[in-house]
């Protein structure tokens, strides 16, 4: 039993220090404008290295007081000057429009909460939508 300690506190340690050395931070929010108390959100994590950044989309609902993390990174692992998430925002009250770019190339994506996807869209939207 006492073997098994050890190994139980070595495991515990390695996973505090794993879940601490990543730090998050909120770079885009968009409030439902249907349903004020939805919001979603880009995280952008930073672990350690030059390549440590990633980027997710996490969504709150203020009124039941739950979240989902999407854990899909939203640069499908391409970080760098030349990759970056430009925003978020509702396209309806069911529907995010992620707006991101990738290799210089705007590839925008939807995210539907209902059917729980993403849908690749490129830069489609860009005419439709315009810019706010």
């Amino acid at each position: 039993m006492f073997k098994h300690f050890h190994i139980f506190i070595a495991l515990s340690l390695l996973l505090i220090g794993c879940t601490n050395s990543a730090k998050e931070t909120v770079i885009h929010v968009a409030v439902n404008p249907t349903h004020g108390e939805i919001t979603a959100m880009v995280i952008q994590t930073k672990g350690d290295g030059f390549f440590g950044e990633s980027y997710f989309l996490h969504i709150m609902n203020s009124l039941d007081s739950t979240s989902l993390r999407v854990n899909r990174e939203l640069l499908e692992g391409r970080g760098g000057y030349e990759s970056a998430v430009l925003g978020v925002r509702w396209l309806t009250s069911d529907d995010l429009l992620v707006e991101r770019v990738l290799d210089d190339r705007r590839q925008n994506m939807i995210y539907s909460i209902s059917k729980v996807r993403f849908q690749l869209v490129g830069d489609s939207l860009s005419t439709s939508i315009g810019e706010k």
